[in-house]
C-alpha cells in the first residue's frame, strides 16, 4: 500500500546493521509484518532511541544458519519458536545506510 507502519520487533545488533525473525512466538504463519519487510526497499530501525535507515534483505541458508546462531545469543527462546512450527522461521538483514 505504501503505507508506512510502525512495529514493535526484538531486533538483534549485528555490527552496524540488525537482524530480525518473523518467529509469532512459533505460531504456524509468520507475522503480518513479514510480508511488508519483503516488499520494502527501506526501513527505518530506531535502535536506543536513534533512527536509522536500512535496506531489508531475507538471509537463507548458510547465511541464516550463522544469524540464527548469532539471534540465539540474545534471545535464547527462538529456539522454543521454531520447535512450536514446522515452518522455517524467516530472517531479516537489516543493512544500515551510512
Amino acid at each position: 500500500s505504501g503505507i508506512a507502519r510502525s512495529t514493535p520487533v526484538l531486533c538483534v545488533p549485528q555490527g552496524a546493521n540488525f537482524l530480525i525473525a518473523g518467529s509469532n512466538f512459533g505460531g504456524p504463519k509468520p507475522p503480518v509484518w513479514v510480508l511488508n519487510i519483503r516488499s520494502a526497499d527501506q526501513v527505518t530501525v530506531t535502535y536506543n532511541g536513534r533512527a536509522h535507515t536500512a535496506v531489508p534483505r531475507e538471509v537463507t541458508d548458510g547465511e541464516r544458519e550463522v544469524a540464527w546462531s548469532h539471534m540465539l545469543k540474545t534471545w535464547p527462546n527462538y529456539a522454543k519458536y521454531a520447535e512450536r512450527t514446522d515452518r522455517i522461521i524467516p530472517v531479516f538483514l537489516l543493512e544500515v545506510l551510512a
